[in-house]
C-alpha cells in the first residue's frame, strides 16, 4: 500500500491538536504550580464525558451556522479574492471575536461564563482577541487544505467538548495572574500560540503545494 498523502494525514490528524495542547500548556502551568488536576482525582476521568454529553447536541447546532458562516464561506471568498491569507485570517478572526460578544453578554448564562474564566469579563474578552487569531490561522488553513468546512467543525465541536469542562466543573483549577496564559483550555494564550504554529505549519505545506 502507498503512504498516505500528506493532505488527508493533516486533515485526520485535526482532532489531535487540541488535547496535544492543552496537555503541553498543563503540563508547564503544573511545573510553575499554577494549575492543578485534583478535580481529576475527586471526581474521576469518567465523570468529564457525562458532565458535558448534554451539551453536544447545543454545540453542534452553534458551531454549524458558526462555521458554515466563517470557514465555509467568509474563508474561501478572501481567498478567491486573492487576500493573503494571514490577513484573511485576521479578518475571520476579528468577525469571529465581534460575533462572541453578544453571546458572552446577553445569551451565555453569566454564572457558567464567570466559572470557566481566570479574569474578569473584559479582560476576558480583549485575551480572546489576541488567542481567536492565531486559533483562526488553525481554522483557516485546516479548511483550505482539505477544502471543506468539515474538519474545522468536527475540530471546533471537540475543542468545545473538552475544554469548557474542564474548568467549570472544577476538574483543573488555575491560580494566580499567570492563569490566562497557562490555561489549558482554547482560550489560554499558551495553546492559542499552540494552535497558531499548527496553523502556519499547514499554512506552508499549503503554500509549497501551489
Amino acid at each position: 500500500m502507498g503512504r498516505i498523502p500528506l493532505r488527508l494525514e493533516v486533515v485526520s490528524g485535526r482532532d489531535l491538536v487540541y488535547p496535544l495542547a492543552a496537555l503541553l500548556t498543563f503540563g508547564l502551568g503544573a511545573l510553575f504550580g499554577i494549575v492543578s488536576a485534583d478535580g481529576f482525582a475527586a471526581q474521576g476521568f469518567g465523570r468529564i464525558w457525562f458532565s458535558r454529553w448534554h451539551d453536544v447536541r447545543r454545540l453542534a447546532h452553534e458551531n454549524i451556522f458558526e462555521e458554515f458562516a466563517w470557514r465555509g464561506y467568509l474563508t474561501p471568498r478572501l481567498d478567491a479574492a486573492k487576500v493573503h491569507p494571514i490577513l484573511n485570517h485576521l479578518i475571520v478572526g476579528i468577525l469571529w471575536w465581534s460575533w462572541h460578544l453578544p453571546y458572552y453578554y446577553y445569551f451565555l448564562d453569566r454564572s457558567i461564563l464567570i466559572s470557566s474564566i481566570t479574569t474578569s469579563i473584559p479582560v476576558f474578552l480583549a485575551i480572546g482577541l489576541l488567542v481567536l487569531f492565531p486559533t483562526a490561522i488553525l481554522f483557516g488553513e485546516l479548511r483550505l487544505v482539505s477544502k471543506s468546512v468539515w474538519p474545522v467543525f468536527v475540530l471546533h465541536n471537540v475543542i468545545n467538548a473538552l475544554s469548557m469542562p474542564l474548568l467549570i466543573n472544577g476538574f483543573i483549577k488555575v491560580n494566580g495572574p499567570m492563569a490566562p496564559i497557562f490555561t489549558p483550555t482554547n482560550e489560554g494564550i499558551i495553546t492559542s500560540i499552540l494552535f497558531g504554529a499548527a496553523g502556519l505549519m499547514i499554512y506552508q505545506y499549503r503554500m509549497k503545494r501551489q
